[in-house]
């Protein structure tokens, strides 16, 4: 019976959840007149004048392009083949498209850039975490109490390996969450540098003392490691509202590479 109420209480959620992919974004079309996306109960439409900006934003582990326009927003997934592409043609239309960090289409000084994690960013780890922390601890209490009520004798193979994916498990919980720690809820660039601001803690880290960038470990969330000059390396996660725009700012910043 908890198999088969398990099994319909999935059933019924997933049909509501089934028509929301009716307002998702599976084209999206640029022409001389402006931009137009499609999904299958919903066409917008806003011409090039009318676009202000576009944002990558994170809401409930759902991530999408956001066009502001006069008339509205559009949106689209990061599933769209040749995303790069049409994200940069959207840019070039922006009435900014002329500035940089640090310099006004004008050419005088621009306000600093901020990034910000977004609360439902923030709730969705909350909650992977706790998923986590009760799944460990059922292996856990697994572990103690292989033997049974009556305490039968267990193959100490088996409780060797039931050890060894408790620890594994374990550890893997432990850097995620040290994952989360170290990375920042709040990135602030200027024409300086970045100001890191996690949850314990600020940090700033000039330009000139970067040194390079990757990706974040494997297994651990996505997100990138900027490593730096005589310091620990800094952590930012990729739940950040434009970290597109942050990371093409950071790979601008990176010293070049020596010619062999």
């Amino acid at each position: 019976m908890m198999a088969r109420a398990l099994g319909i209480t999935v059933s019924l959620v997933s049909l509501c959840i089934l028509p929301a992919y009716g307002f998702v974004t599976y084209k999206v079309r640029a022409d001389e007149a402006g931009l137009q996306t499609f999904s299958l109960f919903k066409k917008q439409f806003a011409a090039w004048p009318e676009i202000k900006t576009i944002k990558l934003k994170t809401s409930w582990g759902w991530r999408r392009y956001v066009v502001e326009a006069a008339a509205g927003e559009l949106n689209f997934p990061v599933w769209l083949i040749n995303l790069r592409e049409l994200c940069e043609l959207i840019r070039t239309r922006l009435p900014n498209r002329g500035s940089t960090l640090g310099v006004s289409a004008g050419g005088g000084v621009s306000a600093p850039k901020i990034f910000t994690l977004a609360p439902s960013a923030v709730a969705v780890q909350i909650a992977q975490t706790a998923g986590a922390t009760i799944f460990i601890a059922l292996m856990w209490v697994f572990l103690a109490n292989m033997g049974g009520p009556a305490h039968r004798p267990v193959d100490p193979s088996d409780r060797m390996t039931m050890l060894a994916a408790c620890l594994i498990f374990t550890l893997f919980l432990l850097a995620r969450l040290a994952f989360y720690a170290l990375c920042p809820k709040q990135v602030l660039c200027d024409s300086n540098g970045m100001q890191l601001q996690t949850w314990f803690s600020a940090r700033s880290c000039p330009w000139a003392k970067m040194k390079g960038m990757g990706a974040s470990p494997f297994l651990l969330p996505e997100g990138i490691v900027i490593t730096t000059d005589g310091g620990t390396p800094l952590l930012i996660g990729d739940q950040l509202d434009a970290f597109d725009e942050l990371h093409d700012e950071l790979m601008k910043r990176l010293p070049p590479k020596p010619v062999p």
